[in-house]
This record gives C-alpha cells, sequence and structure tokens, in this order.
C-alpha cells in the first residue's frame, strides 16, 4: 500500500529519550535524541490501556525497574552503575492525554495540572467564584494540583470502580478528568514517586503554540480582522513577495493567506493552517506588515498590541532549551500580558491550548529546561 497515505492505517509510535542533562547545543539536534522503539498505533490498540500501557513498561525497562535499576558501563576498568530519574514525559496534547488515561479537552475537566479548571462553565456560572473557565485568563486563579492530589484521584476511582455502580464511576471519571484504565501509567502503585502526573507532565510549547494552536488562531483572527477593516489577504500577500528569508527559514509561499488557508468564512475559528516552521516564518513579517503599514492608520490598536505579544512570546521560546529558562520572568508576564488582551479582543475563539499556555512556566521550574518535540 501507500505508506503516504492520510489515513492511520500504518501509523507509528516513535518513542524518544534523552537525558536532561545534555547542553543546550546537543538537546536541539537529532543526535540528542535516542529511539528507544517504534510500534504501530494499530498493535497498541490490542493493549489495555492502550499507549498509557504501553509508556508504563516504556518507563520500567528505562529504568531497569526490578533488576539493577540502572546500567552498567565500563568507562575505566571496573564496570559501574549508572543510575537515572525519570523527569517525565513531553509530548502532544494527545500524546499525553492518552499516556495518563486523562480526559483531555473534550471533558468537562480538561486540566489535570488545575483542580478548579473547567471546560463548559461559561454555559452554566455566569459568577466568579472558586471554579474558573478554561478561558480564565488570570494565573492566580488557577488552584494548581500537586502529584498527590492526582493520585489521591486514581485511588478514589479505584475505590469507586469496586463498587461495581457504573453509572457511579462515569460521573467519578468526568470529576476528576481522569479515565479508570487498571493497566494505565498512573494505576500502576510500583510506579508512585516515579512516574509524576503534575510535574512530570510536560507540554510541548510548539504544539502548543504553532500546531493548530495559540498563535495558528491569532494569524486567522488578526487576517480576518484586517479583512473587516477593508485590508485584503492580497494585500499582505504583497508585502510578503517583497521580503527574502533567511535560507533556514525557507521562501515565502504565495498561498499564505489564501482560501486554503484561511478556510471558509464558516472556519473562522478553526486556526490558520500551516506547518509549524511556517508559523515561525509568517508571524514576524506579519508583525512587521502590522507594524509597519496597519498602525499608522490607527485602526485596530488592540489587534496589534496583541500580535506585537504573540510575536515577542515566540521569540522569548525560541531562544533555545537553556536559554529561555533565563528569561522565565519575561515569558510569564508576557504570557499574561498576552491572555488578557486576547480574551477581550477574541472572546469566542479560545480553545483548551489556550489554558495550557499557562503551564509552560511550570515546566520551565520543575524541569530547568523548556524542550520541545521539534
Amino acid at each position: 500500500g501507500n505508506v503516504l497515505r492520510p489515513d492511520k492505517g500504518r501509523a507509528l509510535q516513535h518513542i524518544l529519550w534523552t537525558f536532561v542533562e545534555f547542553p543546550e547545543w546537543l538537546t536541539v539536534r537529532d543526535q540528542g535524541w535516542f529511539t528507544f522503539g517504534c510500534i504501530r498505533t494499530s498493535a497498541i490498540a490490542t493493549l489495555p490501556g492502550h499507549s498509557s500501557c504501553l509508556m508504563k513498561h516504556v518507563a520500567k525497562s528505562l529504568l531497569n525497574f526490578g533488576t539493577t535499576d540502572g546500567m552498567f558501563a565500563a568507562p575505566n576498568s571496573a564496570p559501574l552503575l549508572f543510575k537515572a530519574k525519570l523527569a517525565g514525559f513531553l509530548g502532544d496534547e494527545k500524546g499525553l492525554k492518552d499516556v495518563f488515561v486523562s480526559k483531555g479537552p473534550g471533558g468537562t475537566k480538561p486540566c489535570l495540572s488545575c483542580k478548579n479548571v473547567c471546560q463548559f462553565l461559561d454555559d452554566v456560572i455566569a459568577s466568579p467564584g472558586y471554579m474558573v473557565s478554561v478561558k480564565c485568563p488570570d494565573r492566580h486563579r488557577f488552584d494548581k494540583c500537586s502529584d498527590a492530589d492526582v493520585y489521591e484521584s486514581v485511588d478514589e476511582l479505584v475505590r469507586i470502580a469496586a463498587t461495581n455502580i457504573p453509572a457511579d464511576l462515569a460521573v467519578a471519571e468526568q470529576t476528576h478528568g481522569t479515565n479508570y484504565e487498571p493497566s494505565g501509567l498512573l494505576f500502576d502503585t510500583s510506579l508512585r514517586g516515579i512516574a509524576k502526573p503534575v510535574t512530570g507532565w510536560f507540554r510541548d510549547w510548539m504544539h502548543v503554540m504553532a500546531v493548530s494552536g495559540c498563535a495558528n488562531m491569532e494569524i486567522e483572527q488578526i487576517v480576518h480582522a484586517l479583512r473587516h477593516a477593508g485590508v485584503l489577504p492580497d494585500m499582505i500577500t504583497n508585502y510578503f513577495a517583497e521580503l527574502v528569508l533567511p535560507k533556514a527559514h525557507g521562501k515565502v509561499n504565495a498561498d499564505w493567506f489564501t482560501a486554503k488557508r484561511l478556510g471558509k468564512p464558516s472556519q473562522e475559528k478553526d486556526g490558520w493552517k500551516g506547518f509549524s516552521a511556517e508559523v515561525l516564518s509568517v508571524i514576524p513579517i506579519l508583525h512587521d506588515f502590522l507594524d509597519v503599514v496597519i498602525k499608522p492608520t490607527g485602526i485596530l490598536g488592540r489587534e496589534i498590541d496583541c500580535f506585537r505579544l504573540l510575536d515577542r512570546l515566540m521569540k522569548l521560546l525560541c531562544l533555545g532549551t537553556d536559554t529561555s529558562v533565563k528569561h522565565l520572568a519575561a515569558i510569564e508576564h508576557v504570557i499574561d500580558k498576552h491572555a488578557h488582551i486576547f480574551t477581550a479582543v477574541y472572546p469566542e475563539v479560545i480553545k483548551p491550548k489556550f489554558h495550557h499556555l499557562f503551564h509552560i512556566p511550570d515546566h520551565l521550574i520543575n524541569l530547568k529546561k523548556l524542550c520541545s518535540c521539534f
């Protein structure tokens, strides 16, 4: 068959690992990441617990769990036992959801790292209180979970499952935002304290921002705002055509602001369609267009301020795995300021990745690095 066919018939899971202690120049290269293995998704589907069960065994295998708890090597004459700790799991939204068997963005509780963030809160509660919507732009209102809090929820699911009352279990799963999966990673008590569902859950910032993420959404919205103000996409394309990108960024694509990328009017809330590398190229040029051409006209002031913060945030995140950590305070400040403006300007297009962006600084604090899958 055609290995490039668009369906999932021959999709693979590629599992990689690395050492957090590696220097920045190595962690951003292919040589700094080692293949644990590849497995077809169809094979994973046959496992009880699917990806969560698989990663449970991967974690145990990497740590030589239950045997030497390490790896023997002989750098000199005498063999030495090298031991490592599991820092956590890095992945996209779906990958982490599957590993930790959380309900994910479609659930009532879309964030396993927060106790009080709800997906559909705006539909039932209008006044402020302890519970907050996934659209909340104020990080100080989030009641963060600890690893112990999540494991307490897991133990509660185990207790309720033992009663054999499916209706009660379904309610508990929805309340805690976690599926009951006895073969899953979180339900293996031997990994308690090793596999950490909060401090070991690392969202890939590139997926949060540039893979149907926050940046894609804002590119789409600013282009539509410009269209409504009389600035047509063809004008943006003509501006882009005058520029030559650095070799590492490829070339300007003439279809970036066509219907192929922007979609139909009914798809305005879906976000701009483009690869992450294209997002990294589009943002600084579009920011320049807004600053040089649009800002002097006095229109779309708040939208331009919002996009300027997006550009600033992407530049901070792209500094490198170690360098970005040195700018933690600036990253937090830009995320907070951008969130308040974005919710005011584009309140109808906020998705769960908007909330997950608030946790990127947490990962910098826990891991002392800003790792990415790219």
